[in-house]
């Protein structure tokens, strides 16, 4: 039994480190090895969570060498899927009629070597592998959630513009939108090739006609020419501030994907406006008569940071920020005196046990920078931290002479600036939210030294301690 437990233990950790992959170091700490972690996890515990399906549902004399087809079907399958363009456009085409995005990338079938290894595992401990409906439906129900989150295709917002006999057409992933008045109002458009996957432009591209030149880059000036060999800047295009890109990333449908456009770019041959692809932001016309104008496209378009609400953008951080006044004030006071040891080691446990929660809600799961998915999850951790701050506060409070009236005073200006560089960020006068965390630790921690200069422990005789 020791070898099933412990391969059955291999299992829940690769469904883990896949969870962990797709929601924290794909999206923050992107990489090759991120890029081919999920497929090695998946690879080893998928072909587990059917085996334990079939094992539960049908007897095992029904299929003598289940195993072997199941294996088996899985690594051909997700070969045929990286490797065959035909297979893989047909299975992101209609499988279960979702929209799904499975990469094309041969250099995946590497990951083939974690289902040798599983299925190697898997044979020493076949005989008594016992599966438990629990076990079962729960391996079953979570691999399913996490495999339809990492396949969902990517939305890049308004991504593709093409000139056709109707009028202009922009697609996303998930919908098309064709305008017939040069881009001044759009509806929906049956289309039947969706903007999947679009060749986002790496270097300056040129469009043009008979009377002008265009040229554009993501996050570029916007560039025209009327004379050959002469451009000026004509539109200084402000990048999107992170307050801006986390709120398209968490309030826009779909899988969003943020991209500074423009993405792509068509000249209207009946107005003569030009017509930039902007992802999340909709769409950007610059008229015959040289105005610009930007313009919603269904549910892509420009939202300003007054626009923003803060408290939906920066919730969590408004919570942290009372936790991280109240651990100041209670790292500031070890003045609390308990008669008891094991007092004095739970109220040290506690406020330990609180700093961890605040350390790693902060620096590994950033409410903020949470899209739709994570954010859930992220609610709790938060609520969590805060209950743990609260907790530790009041059972040190008490017994610490060091906090006194005053006090309530020096927990609103901790939390007022470790939250003001966040609300620069928000503002988008700071660009990196990294940067507002360290501003904010930086500030937290000048104010507890300044602080602990007008504070002193009353020392208390060894035989008042006890």
């Amino acid at each position: 039994m020791r070898r099933e437990r412990i391969y059955q233990s291999l299992v829940w950790g690769a469904v883990f480190l896949y969870a962990f992959n797709e929601f924290v170091l794909q999206p923050y700490f992107p990489s090759l090895l991120a890029g081919k972690l999920s497929d090695f996890a998946w690879l080893f515990f998928a072909p587990v969570v059917v085996y334990a399906l079939f094992k539960t549902f049908f007897p095992t004399r029904i299929f003598r060498h289940a195993d072997i087809y199941i294996w088996g079907a899985i690594g051909g399958g997700f070969i045929l899927v990286k490797v065959s363009p035909s297979i893989n456009q047909l299975v992101n085409a209609y499988l279960w009629g979702i929209t799904l995005h499975i990469v094309l990338d041969p250099t995946d079938i590497v990951a083939i070597v974690a289902l040798g290894l599983s299925f190697w595992l898997f044979r020493f401990s076949k005989e008594n592998f016992l599966v438990s409906r629990r076990f079962a439906f729960a391996l079953g129900g979570l691999t399913l959630l996490l495999t339809l989150a990492d396949v969902a295709a990517p939305d890049y917002g308004i991504a593709c513009l093409r000139v056709t006999d109707q009028g202009i057409v922009a697609s996303s992933a998930y919908a098309s939108y064709i305008s017939q008045d040069g881009g001044e109002s759009w509806h929906r458009y049956e289309d039947t090739s969706p903007c999947i996957n679009p060749r986002l432009p790496q270097e300056p591209k040129v469009i043009m006609d008979e009377n002008l030149s265009v040229r554009f880059a993501p996050g570029q000036p916007i560039e025209i020419s009327t004379k050959p060999g002469e451009w000026r800047v004509e539109y200084p295009l402000r990048p999107a501030s992170g307050a801006q890109r986390m709120y398209y990333a968490r309030f826009h449908p779909g899988n969003p994907h943020v991209h500074q456009g423009p993405l792509d770019a068509v000249i209207d041959p009946k107005s003569g406006n030009v017509i930039f692809a902007m992802g999340h932001e909709g769409i950007l016309i610059r008229k015959a008569n040289g105005v610009w104008v930007w313009r919603a496209v269904g549910p892509y378009f420009r939202v300003q940071n007054p626009g923003l609400k803060l408290h939906e953008m920066l919730w969590g951080e408004m919570v942290l920020s009372l936790s991280a006044a109240l651990l100041s004030l209670i790292g500031l006071g070890n003045c609390a005196r308990y008669k008891s040891r094991w007092a004095r080691i739970a109220s040290y446990g506690i406020i330990l046990y609180a700093w961890f929660l605040f350390i790693v809600t902060m620096y590994f799961f950033p409410p903020a920078l949470q899209n739709k998915y994570g954010i859930k999850l992220i609610e709790l951790l938060v609520w969590a931290t805060a209950g743990t701050s609260m907790m530790a506060a009041l059972f040190v409070f008490p017994k610490s002479p060091c906090v006194t009236g005053k006090s309530l005073i020096y927990i609103v200006i901790f939390s007022i600036l470790f939250f003001a560089p966040y609300v620069l960020w928000f503002e988008g006068m700071l660009q990196n939210y990294n940067v507002a965390t360290i501003l904010s630790f930086m500030l937290l921690g000048l104010s507890v030294v300044w602080r602990h200069q007008s504070v002193s422990p009353p020392k208390i005789s060894k035989g008042a301690e006890r």
